[in-house]
């Protein structure tokens, strides 16, 4: 039986975040290797590193208030803090039109065909996620 569960998050969600998130601000004293949020390759509302840290927060079931987010290298790099042991996970994204391609910083890609495939989906100020699994089942 095929589980449906739909992540969609509203840009007022995003505002909020933006305020409060140091690693999304665009300041010219902060490191380069930050996502500029004016930054895009995708022409919607929605930048790089806004994908790649909500994309984290959706696949980790984390909340997209403590996820970090770097730019290196052509990569975008997602941490996070899990708040109840303070345990810290680094993440490498790689996003590829509307697909996000994703694996542990010092792992692999999980991008064998044994892996979901994720894709993400910009509705004005919606974005939408969705894992298809190799057995064709789906959440979204």
């Amino acid at each position: 039986m095929k589980s449906s569960i739909k992540f969609t998050l509203l840009f007022l969600i995003l505002i909020g975040c933006k305020k409060s998130d140091p690693a999304l601000k665009n300041n010219s004293t902060e490191s380069s290797n930050e996502i500029d949020v004016n930054s895009t390759k995708n022409a919607n509302k929605f930048s790089d590193g806004d994908i790649a840290k909500y994309a984290i927060s959706v696949i980790m079931n984390q909340p997209v208030d403590i996820m970090n987010v770097m730019r290196e290298n052509n990569l975008i790099y997602v941490s996070y803090d899990r708040k109840k042991d303070g345990e810290t996970f680094y993440y490498k994204i790689n996003i590829v039109g509307n697909k996000i391609i994703w694996g542990n910083t010092e792992g692999r890609w999980r991008n064998s065909k044994y892996d979901e495939n994720i894709y993400f989906y910009q509705y004005n100020d919606t974005l939408e996620f969705e894992q298809k699994f190799p057995d064709r089942s789906k959440n979204s």
